[in-house]
Protein backbone atom coordinates (compact mmCIF):
# COMPACT_ATOMS: atom_id res chain seq x y z
CA UNK A 1 0.00 0.00 0.00
CA UNK A 2 1.18 3.24 -1.09
CA UNK A 3 2.01 6.22 1.81
CA UNK A 4 -0.96 8.40 1.84
CA UNK A 5 0.33 12.57 0.43
CA UNK A 6 -1.88 14.41 2.56
CA UNK A 7 0.01 13.30 5.82
CA UNK A 8 3.43 13.44 4.66
CA UNK A 9 2.76 16.98 3.14
CA UNK A 10 1.34 17.87 6.49
CA UNK A 11 4.41 16.30 8.47
CA UNK A 12 6.81 18.30 6.20
CA UNK A 13 4.86 21.34 6.58
CA UNK A 14 4.76 21.58 10.14
CA UNK A 15 8.89 20.63 10.24
CA UNK A 16 9.63 23.30 7.68
CA UNK A 17 7.32 26.08 9.93
CA UNK A 18 9.11 24.36 13.30
CA UNK A 19 12.36 25.08 11.57
CA UNK A 20 11.70 28.34 10.49
CA UNK A 21 10.06 29.69 14.04
CA UNK A 22 13.45 28.14 15.45
CA UNK A 23 15.78 29.61 12.74
CA UNK A 24 15.71 33.42 13.60
CA UNK A 25 15.91 32.62 18.00
CA UNK A 26 18.95 33.13 19.40
CA UNK A 27 21.14 30.44 20.08
CA UNK A 28 21.53 30.71 23.52
CA UNK A 29 19.84 33.38 26.54
CA UNK A 30 23.04 35.91 26.72
CA UNK A 31 22.77 36.02 22.78
CA UNK A 32 18.91 36.97 23.47
CA UNK A 33 19.41 39.37 26.21
CA UNK A 34 22.42 41.46 23.86
CA UNK A 35 19.97 41.80 21.67
CA UNK A 36 17.20 42.95 23.63
CA UNK A 37 19.61 45.37 24.94
CA UNK A 38 19.97 46.39 21.62
CA UNK A 39 16.11 46.95 21.01
CA UNK A 40 15.91 48.46 23.95
CA UNK A 41 18.63 51.35 23.78
CA UNK A 42 16.99 52.18 19.88
CA UNK A 43 13.35 51.88 21.38
CA UNK A 44 14.36 54.76 24.09
CA UNK A 45 15.94 56.72 21.49
CA UNK A 46 12.49 56.69 19.64
CA UNK A 47 10.69 57.68 22.82
CA UNK A 48 13.33 60.42 23.24
CA UNK A 49 12.52 61.54 19.70
CA UNK A 50 8.90 61.60 21.04
CA UNK A 51 9.35 63.85 23.73
CA UNK A 52 10.83 66.26 21.97
CA UNK A 53 8.55 66.44 19.61
CA UNK A 54 5.84 66.85 22.29
CA UNK A 55 8.15 69.47 23.77
CA UNK A 56 8.02 71.56 20.48
CA UNK A 57 4.39 71.50 20.14
CA UNK A 58 4.21 72.39 23.63
CA UNK A 59 6.19 75.04 23.30
CA UNK A 60 4.21 76.45 20.30
CA UNK A 61 0.63 75.66 22.08
CA UNK A 62 1.70 76.94 25.37
CA UNK A 63 -0.05 73.61 26.66
CA UNK A 64 1.29 70.39 28.69
CA UNK A 65 3.60 67.46 27.49
CA UNK A 66 4.45 64.06 28.35
CA UNK A 67 8.38 63.59 28.44
CA UNK A 68 10.21 60.09 29.14
CA UNK A 69 13.48 59.67 31.42
CA UNK A 70 16.60 58.31 29.82
CA UNK A 71 17.00 55.91 32.24
CA UNK A 72 15.51 51.80 31.91
CA UNK A 73 16.21 48.81 32.96
CA UNK A 74 15.63 45.40 30.99
CA UNK A 75 14.90 41.70 31.98
CA UNK A 76 14.63 38.66 29.61
CA UNK A 77 12.69 35.63 30.25
CA UNK A 78 12.77 32.33 28.33
CA UNK A 79 9.16 31.26 27.74
CA UNK A 80 9.64 27.75 26.49
CA UNK A 81 7.98 27.93 23.66
CA UNK A 82 9.68 27.62 19.83
CA UNK A 83 8.03 29.92 18.45
CA UNK A 84 8.67 32.97 20.64
CA UNK A 85 11.27 31.74 22.92
CA UNK A 86 11.74 34.65 25.12
CA UNK A 87 9.93 37.70 26.16
CA UNK A 88 12.12 41.03 26.88
CA UNK A 89 10.69 43.23 29.84
CA UNK A 90 11.53 46.97 29.57
CA UNK A 91 11.16 49.35 32.45
CA UNK A 92 11.43 53.15 32.13
CA UNK A 93 9.36 56.55 33.47
CA UNK A 94 7.43 58.57 31.72
CA UNK A 95 6.74 62.52 32.93
CA UNK A 96 3.25 64.40 32.29
CA UNK A 97 4.79 67.89 32.23
CA UNK A 98 2.35 70.70 33.17
CA UNK A 99 4.04 73.56 31.05
CA UNK A 100 6.22 73.73 28.17
CA UNK A 101 8.97 74.83 29.95
CA UNK A 102 12.72 72.32 29.13
CA UNK A 103 12.93 71.38 32.60
CA UNK A 104 9.23 69.46 33.18
CA UNK A 105 9.96 70.67 36.09
CA UNK A 106 6.84 69.20 39.02
CA UNK A 107 5.94 66.15 36.28
CA UNK A 108 4.01 63.70 37.16
CA UNK A 109 6.26 60.66 37.15
CA UNK A 110 4.72 57.02 36.18
CA UNK A 111 6.34 53.61 35.99
CA UNK A 112 6.34 52.42 32.44
CA UNK A 113 6.30 48.74 31.33
CA UNK A 114 6.68 47.53 27.91
CA UNK A 115 6.73 43.57 27.30
CA UNK A 116 8.14 42.57 23.77
CA UNK A 117 8.84 39.03 22.55
CA UNK A 118 11.12 37.30 20.41
CA UNK A 119 9.65 36.41 17.47
CA UNK A 120 11.15 35.02 13.89
CA UNK A 121 14.46 36.64 14.53
CA UNK A 122 13.09 40.23 15.89
CA UNK A 123 11.66 41.83 18.96
CA UNK A 124 7.42 42.46 18.76
CA UNK A 125 5.87 45.32 20.49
Amino acid sequence: MAPKPLPILLGALAFFWASAALAGAPASEPEAKASFERFSQEWMGKMSRAGDANRANAQRTGSGYTDYGDDYRVELKPTGHATAPYVGILRYQQFKCANSTPSCAGARRSPVTEIFRFQNGRWVY
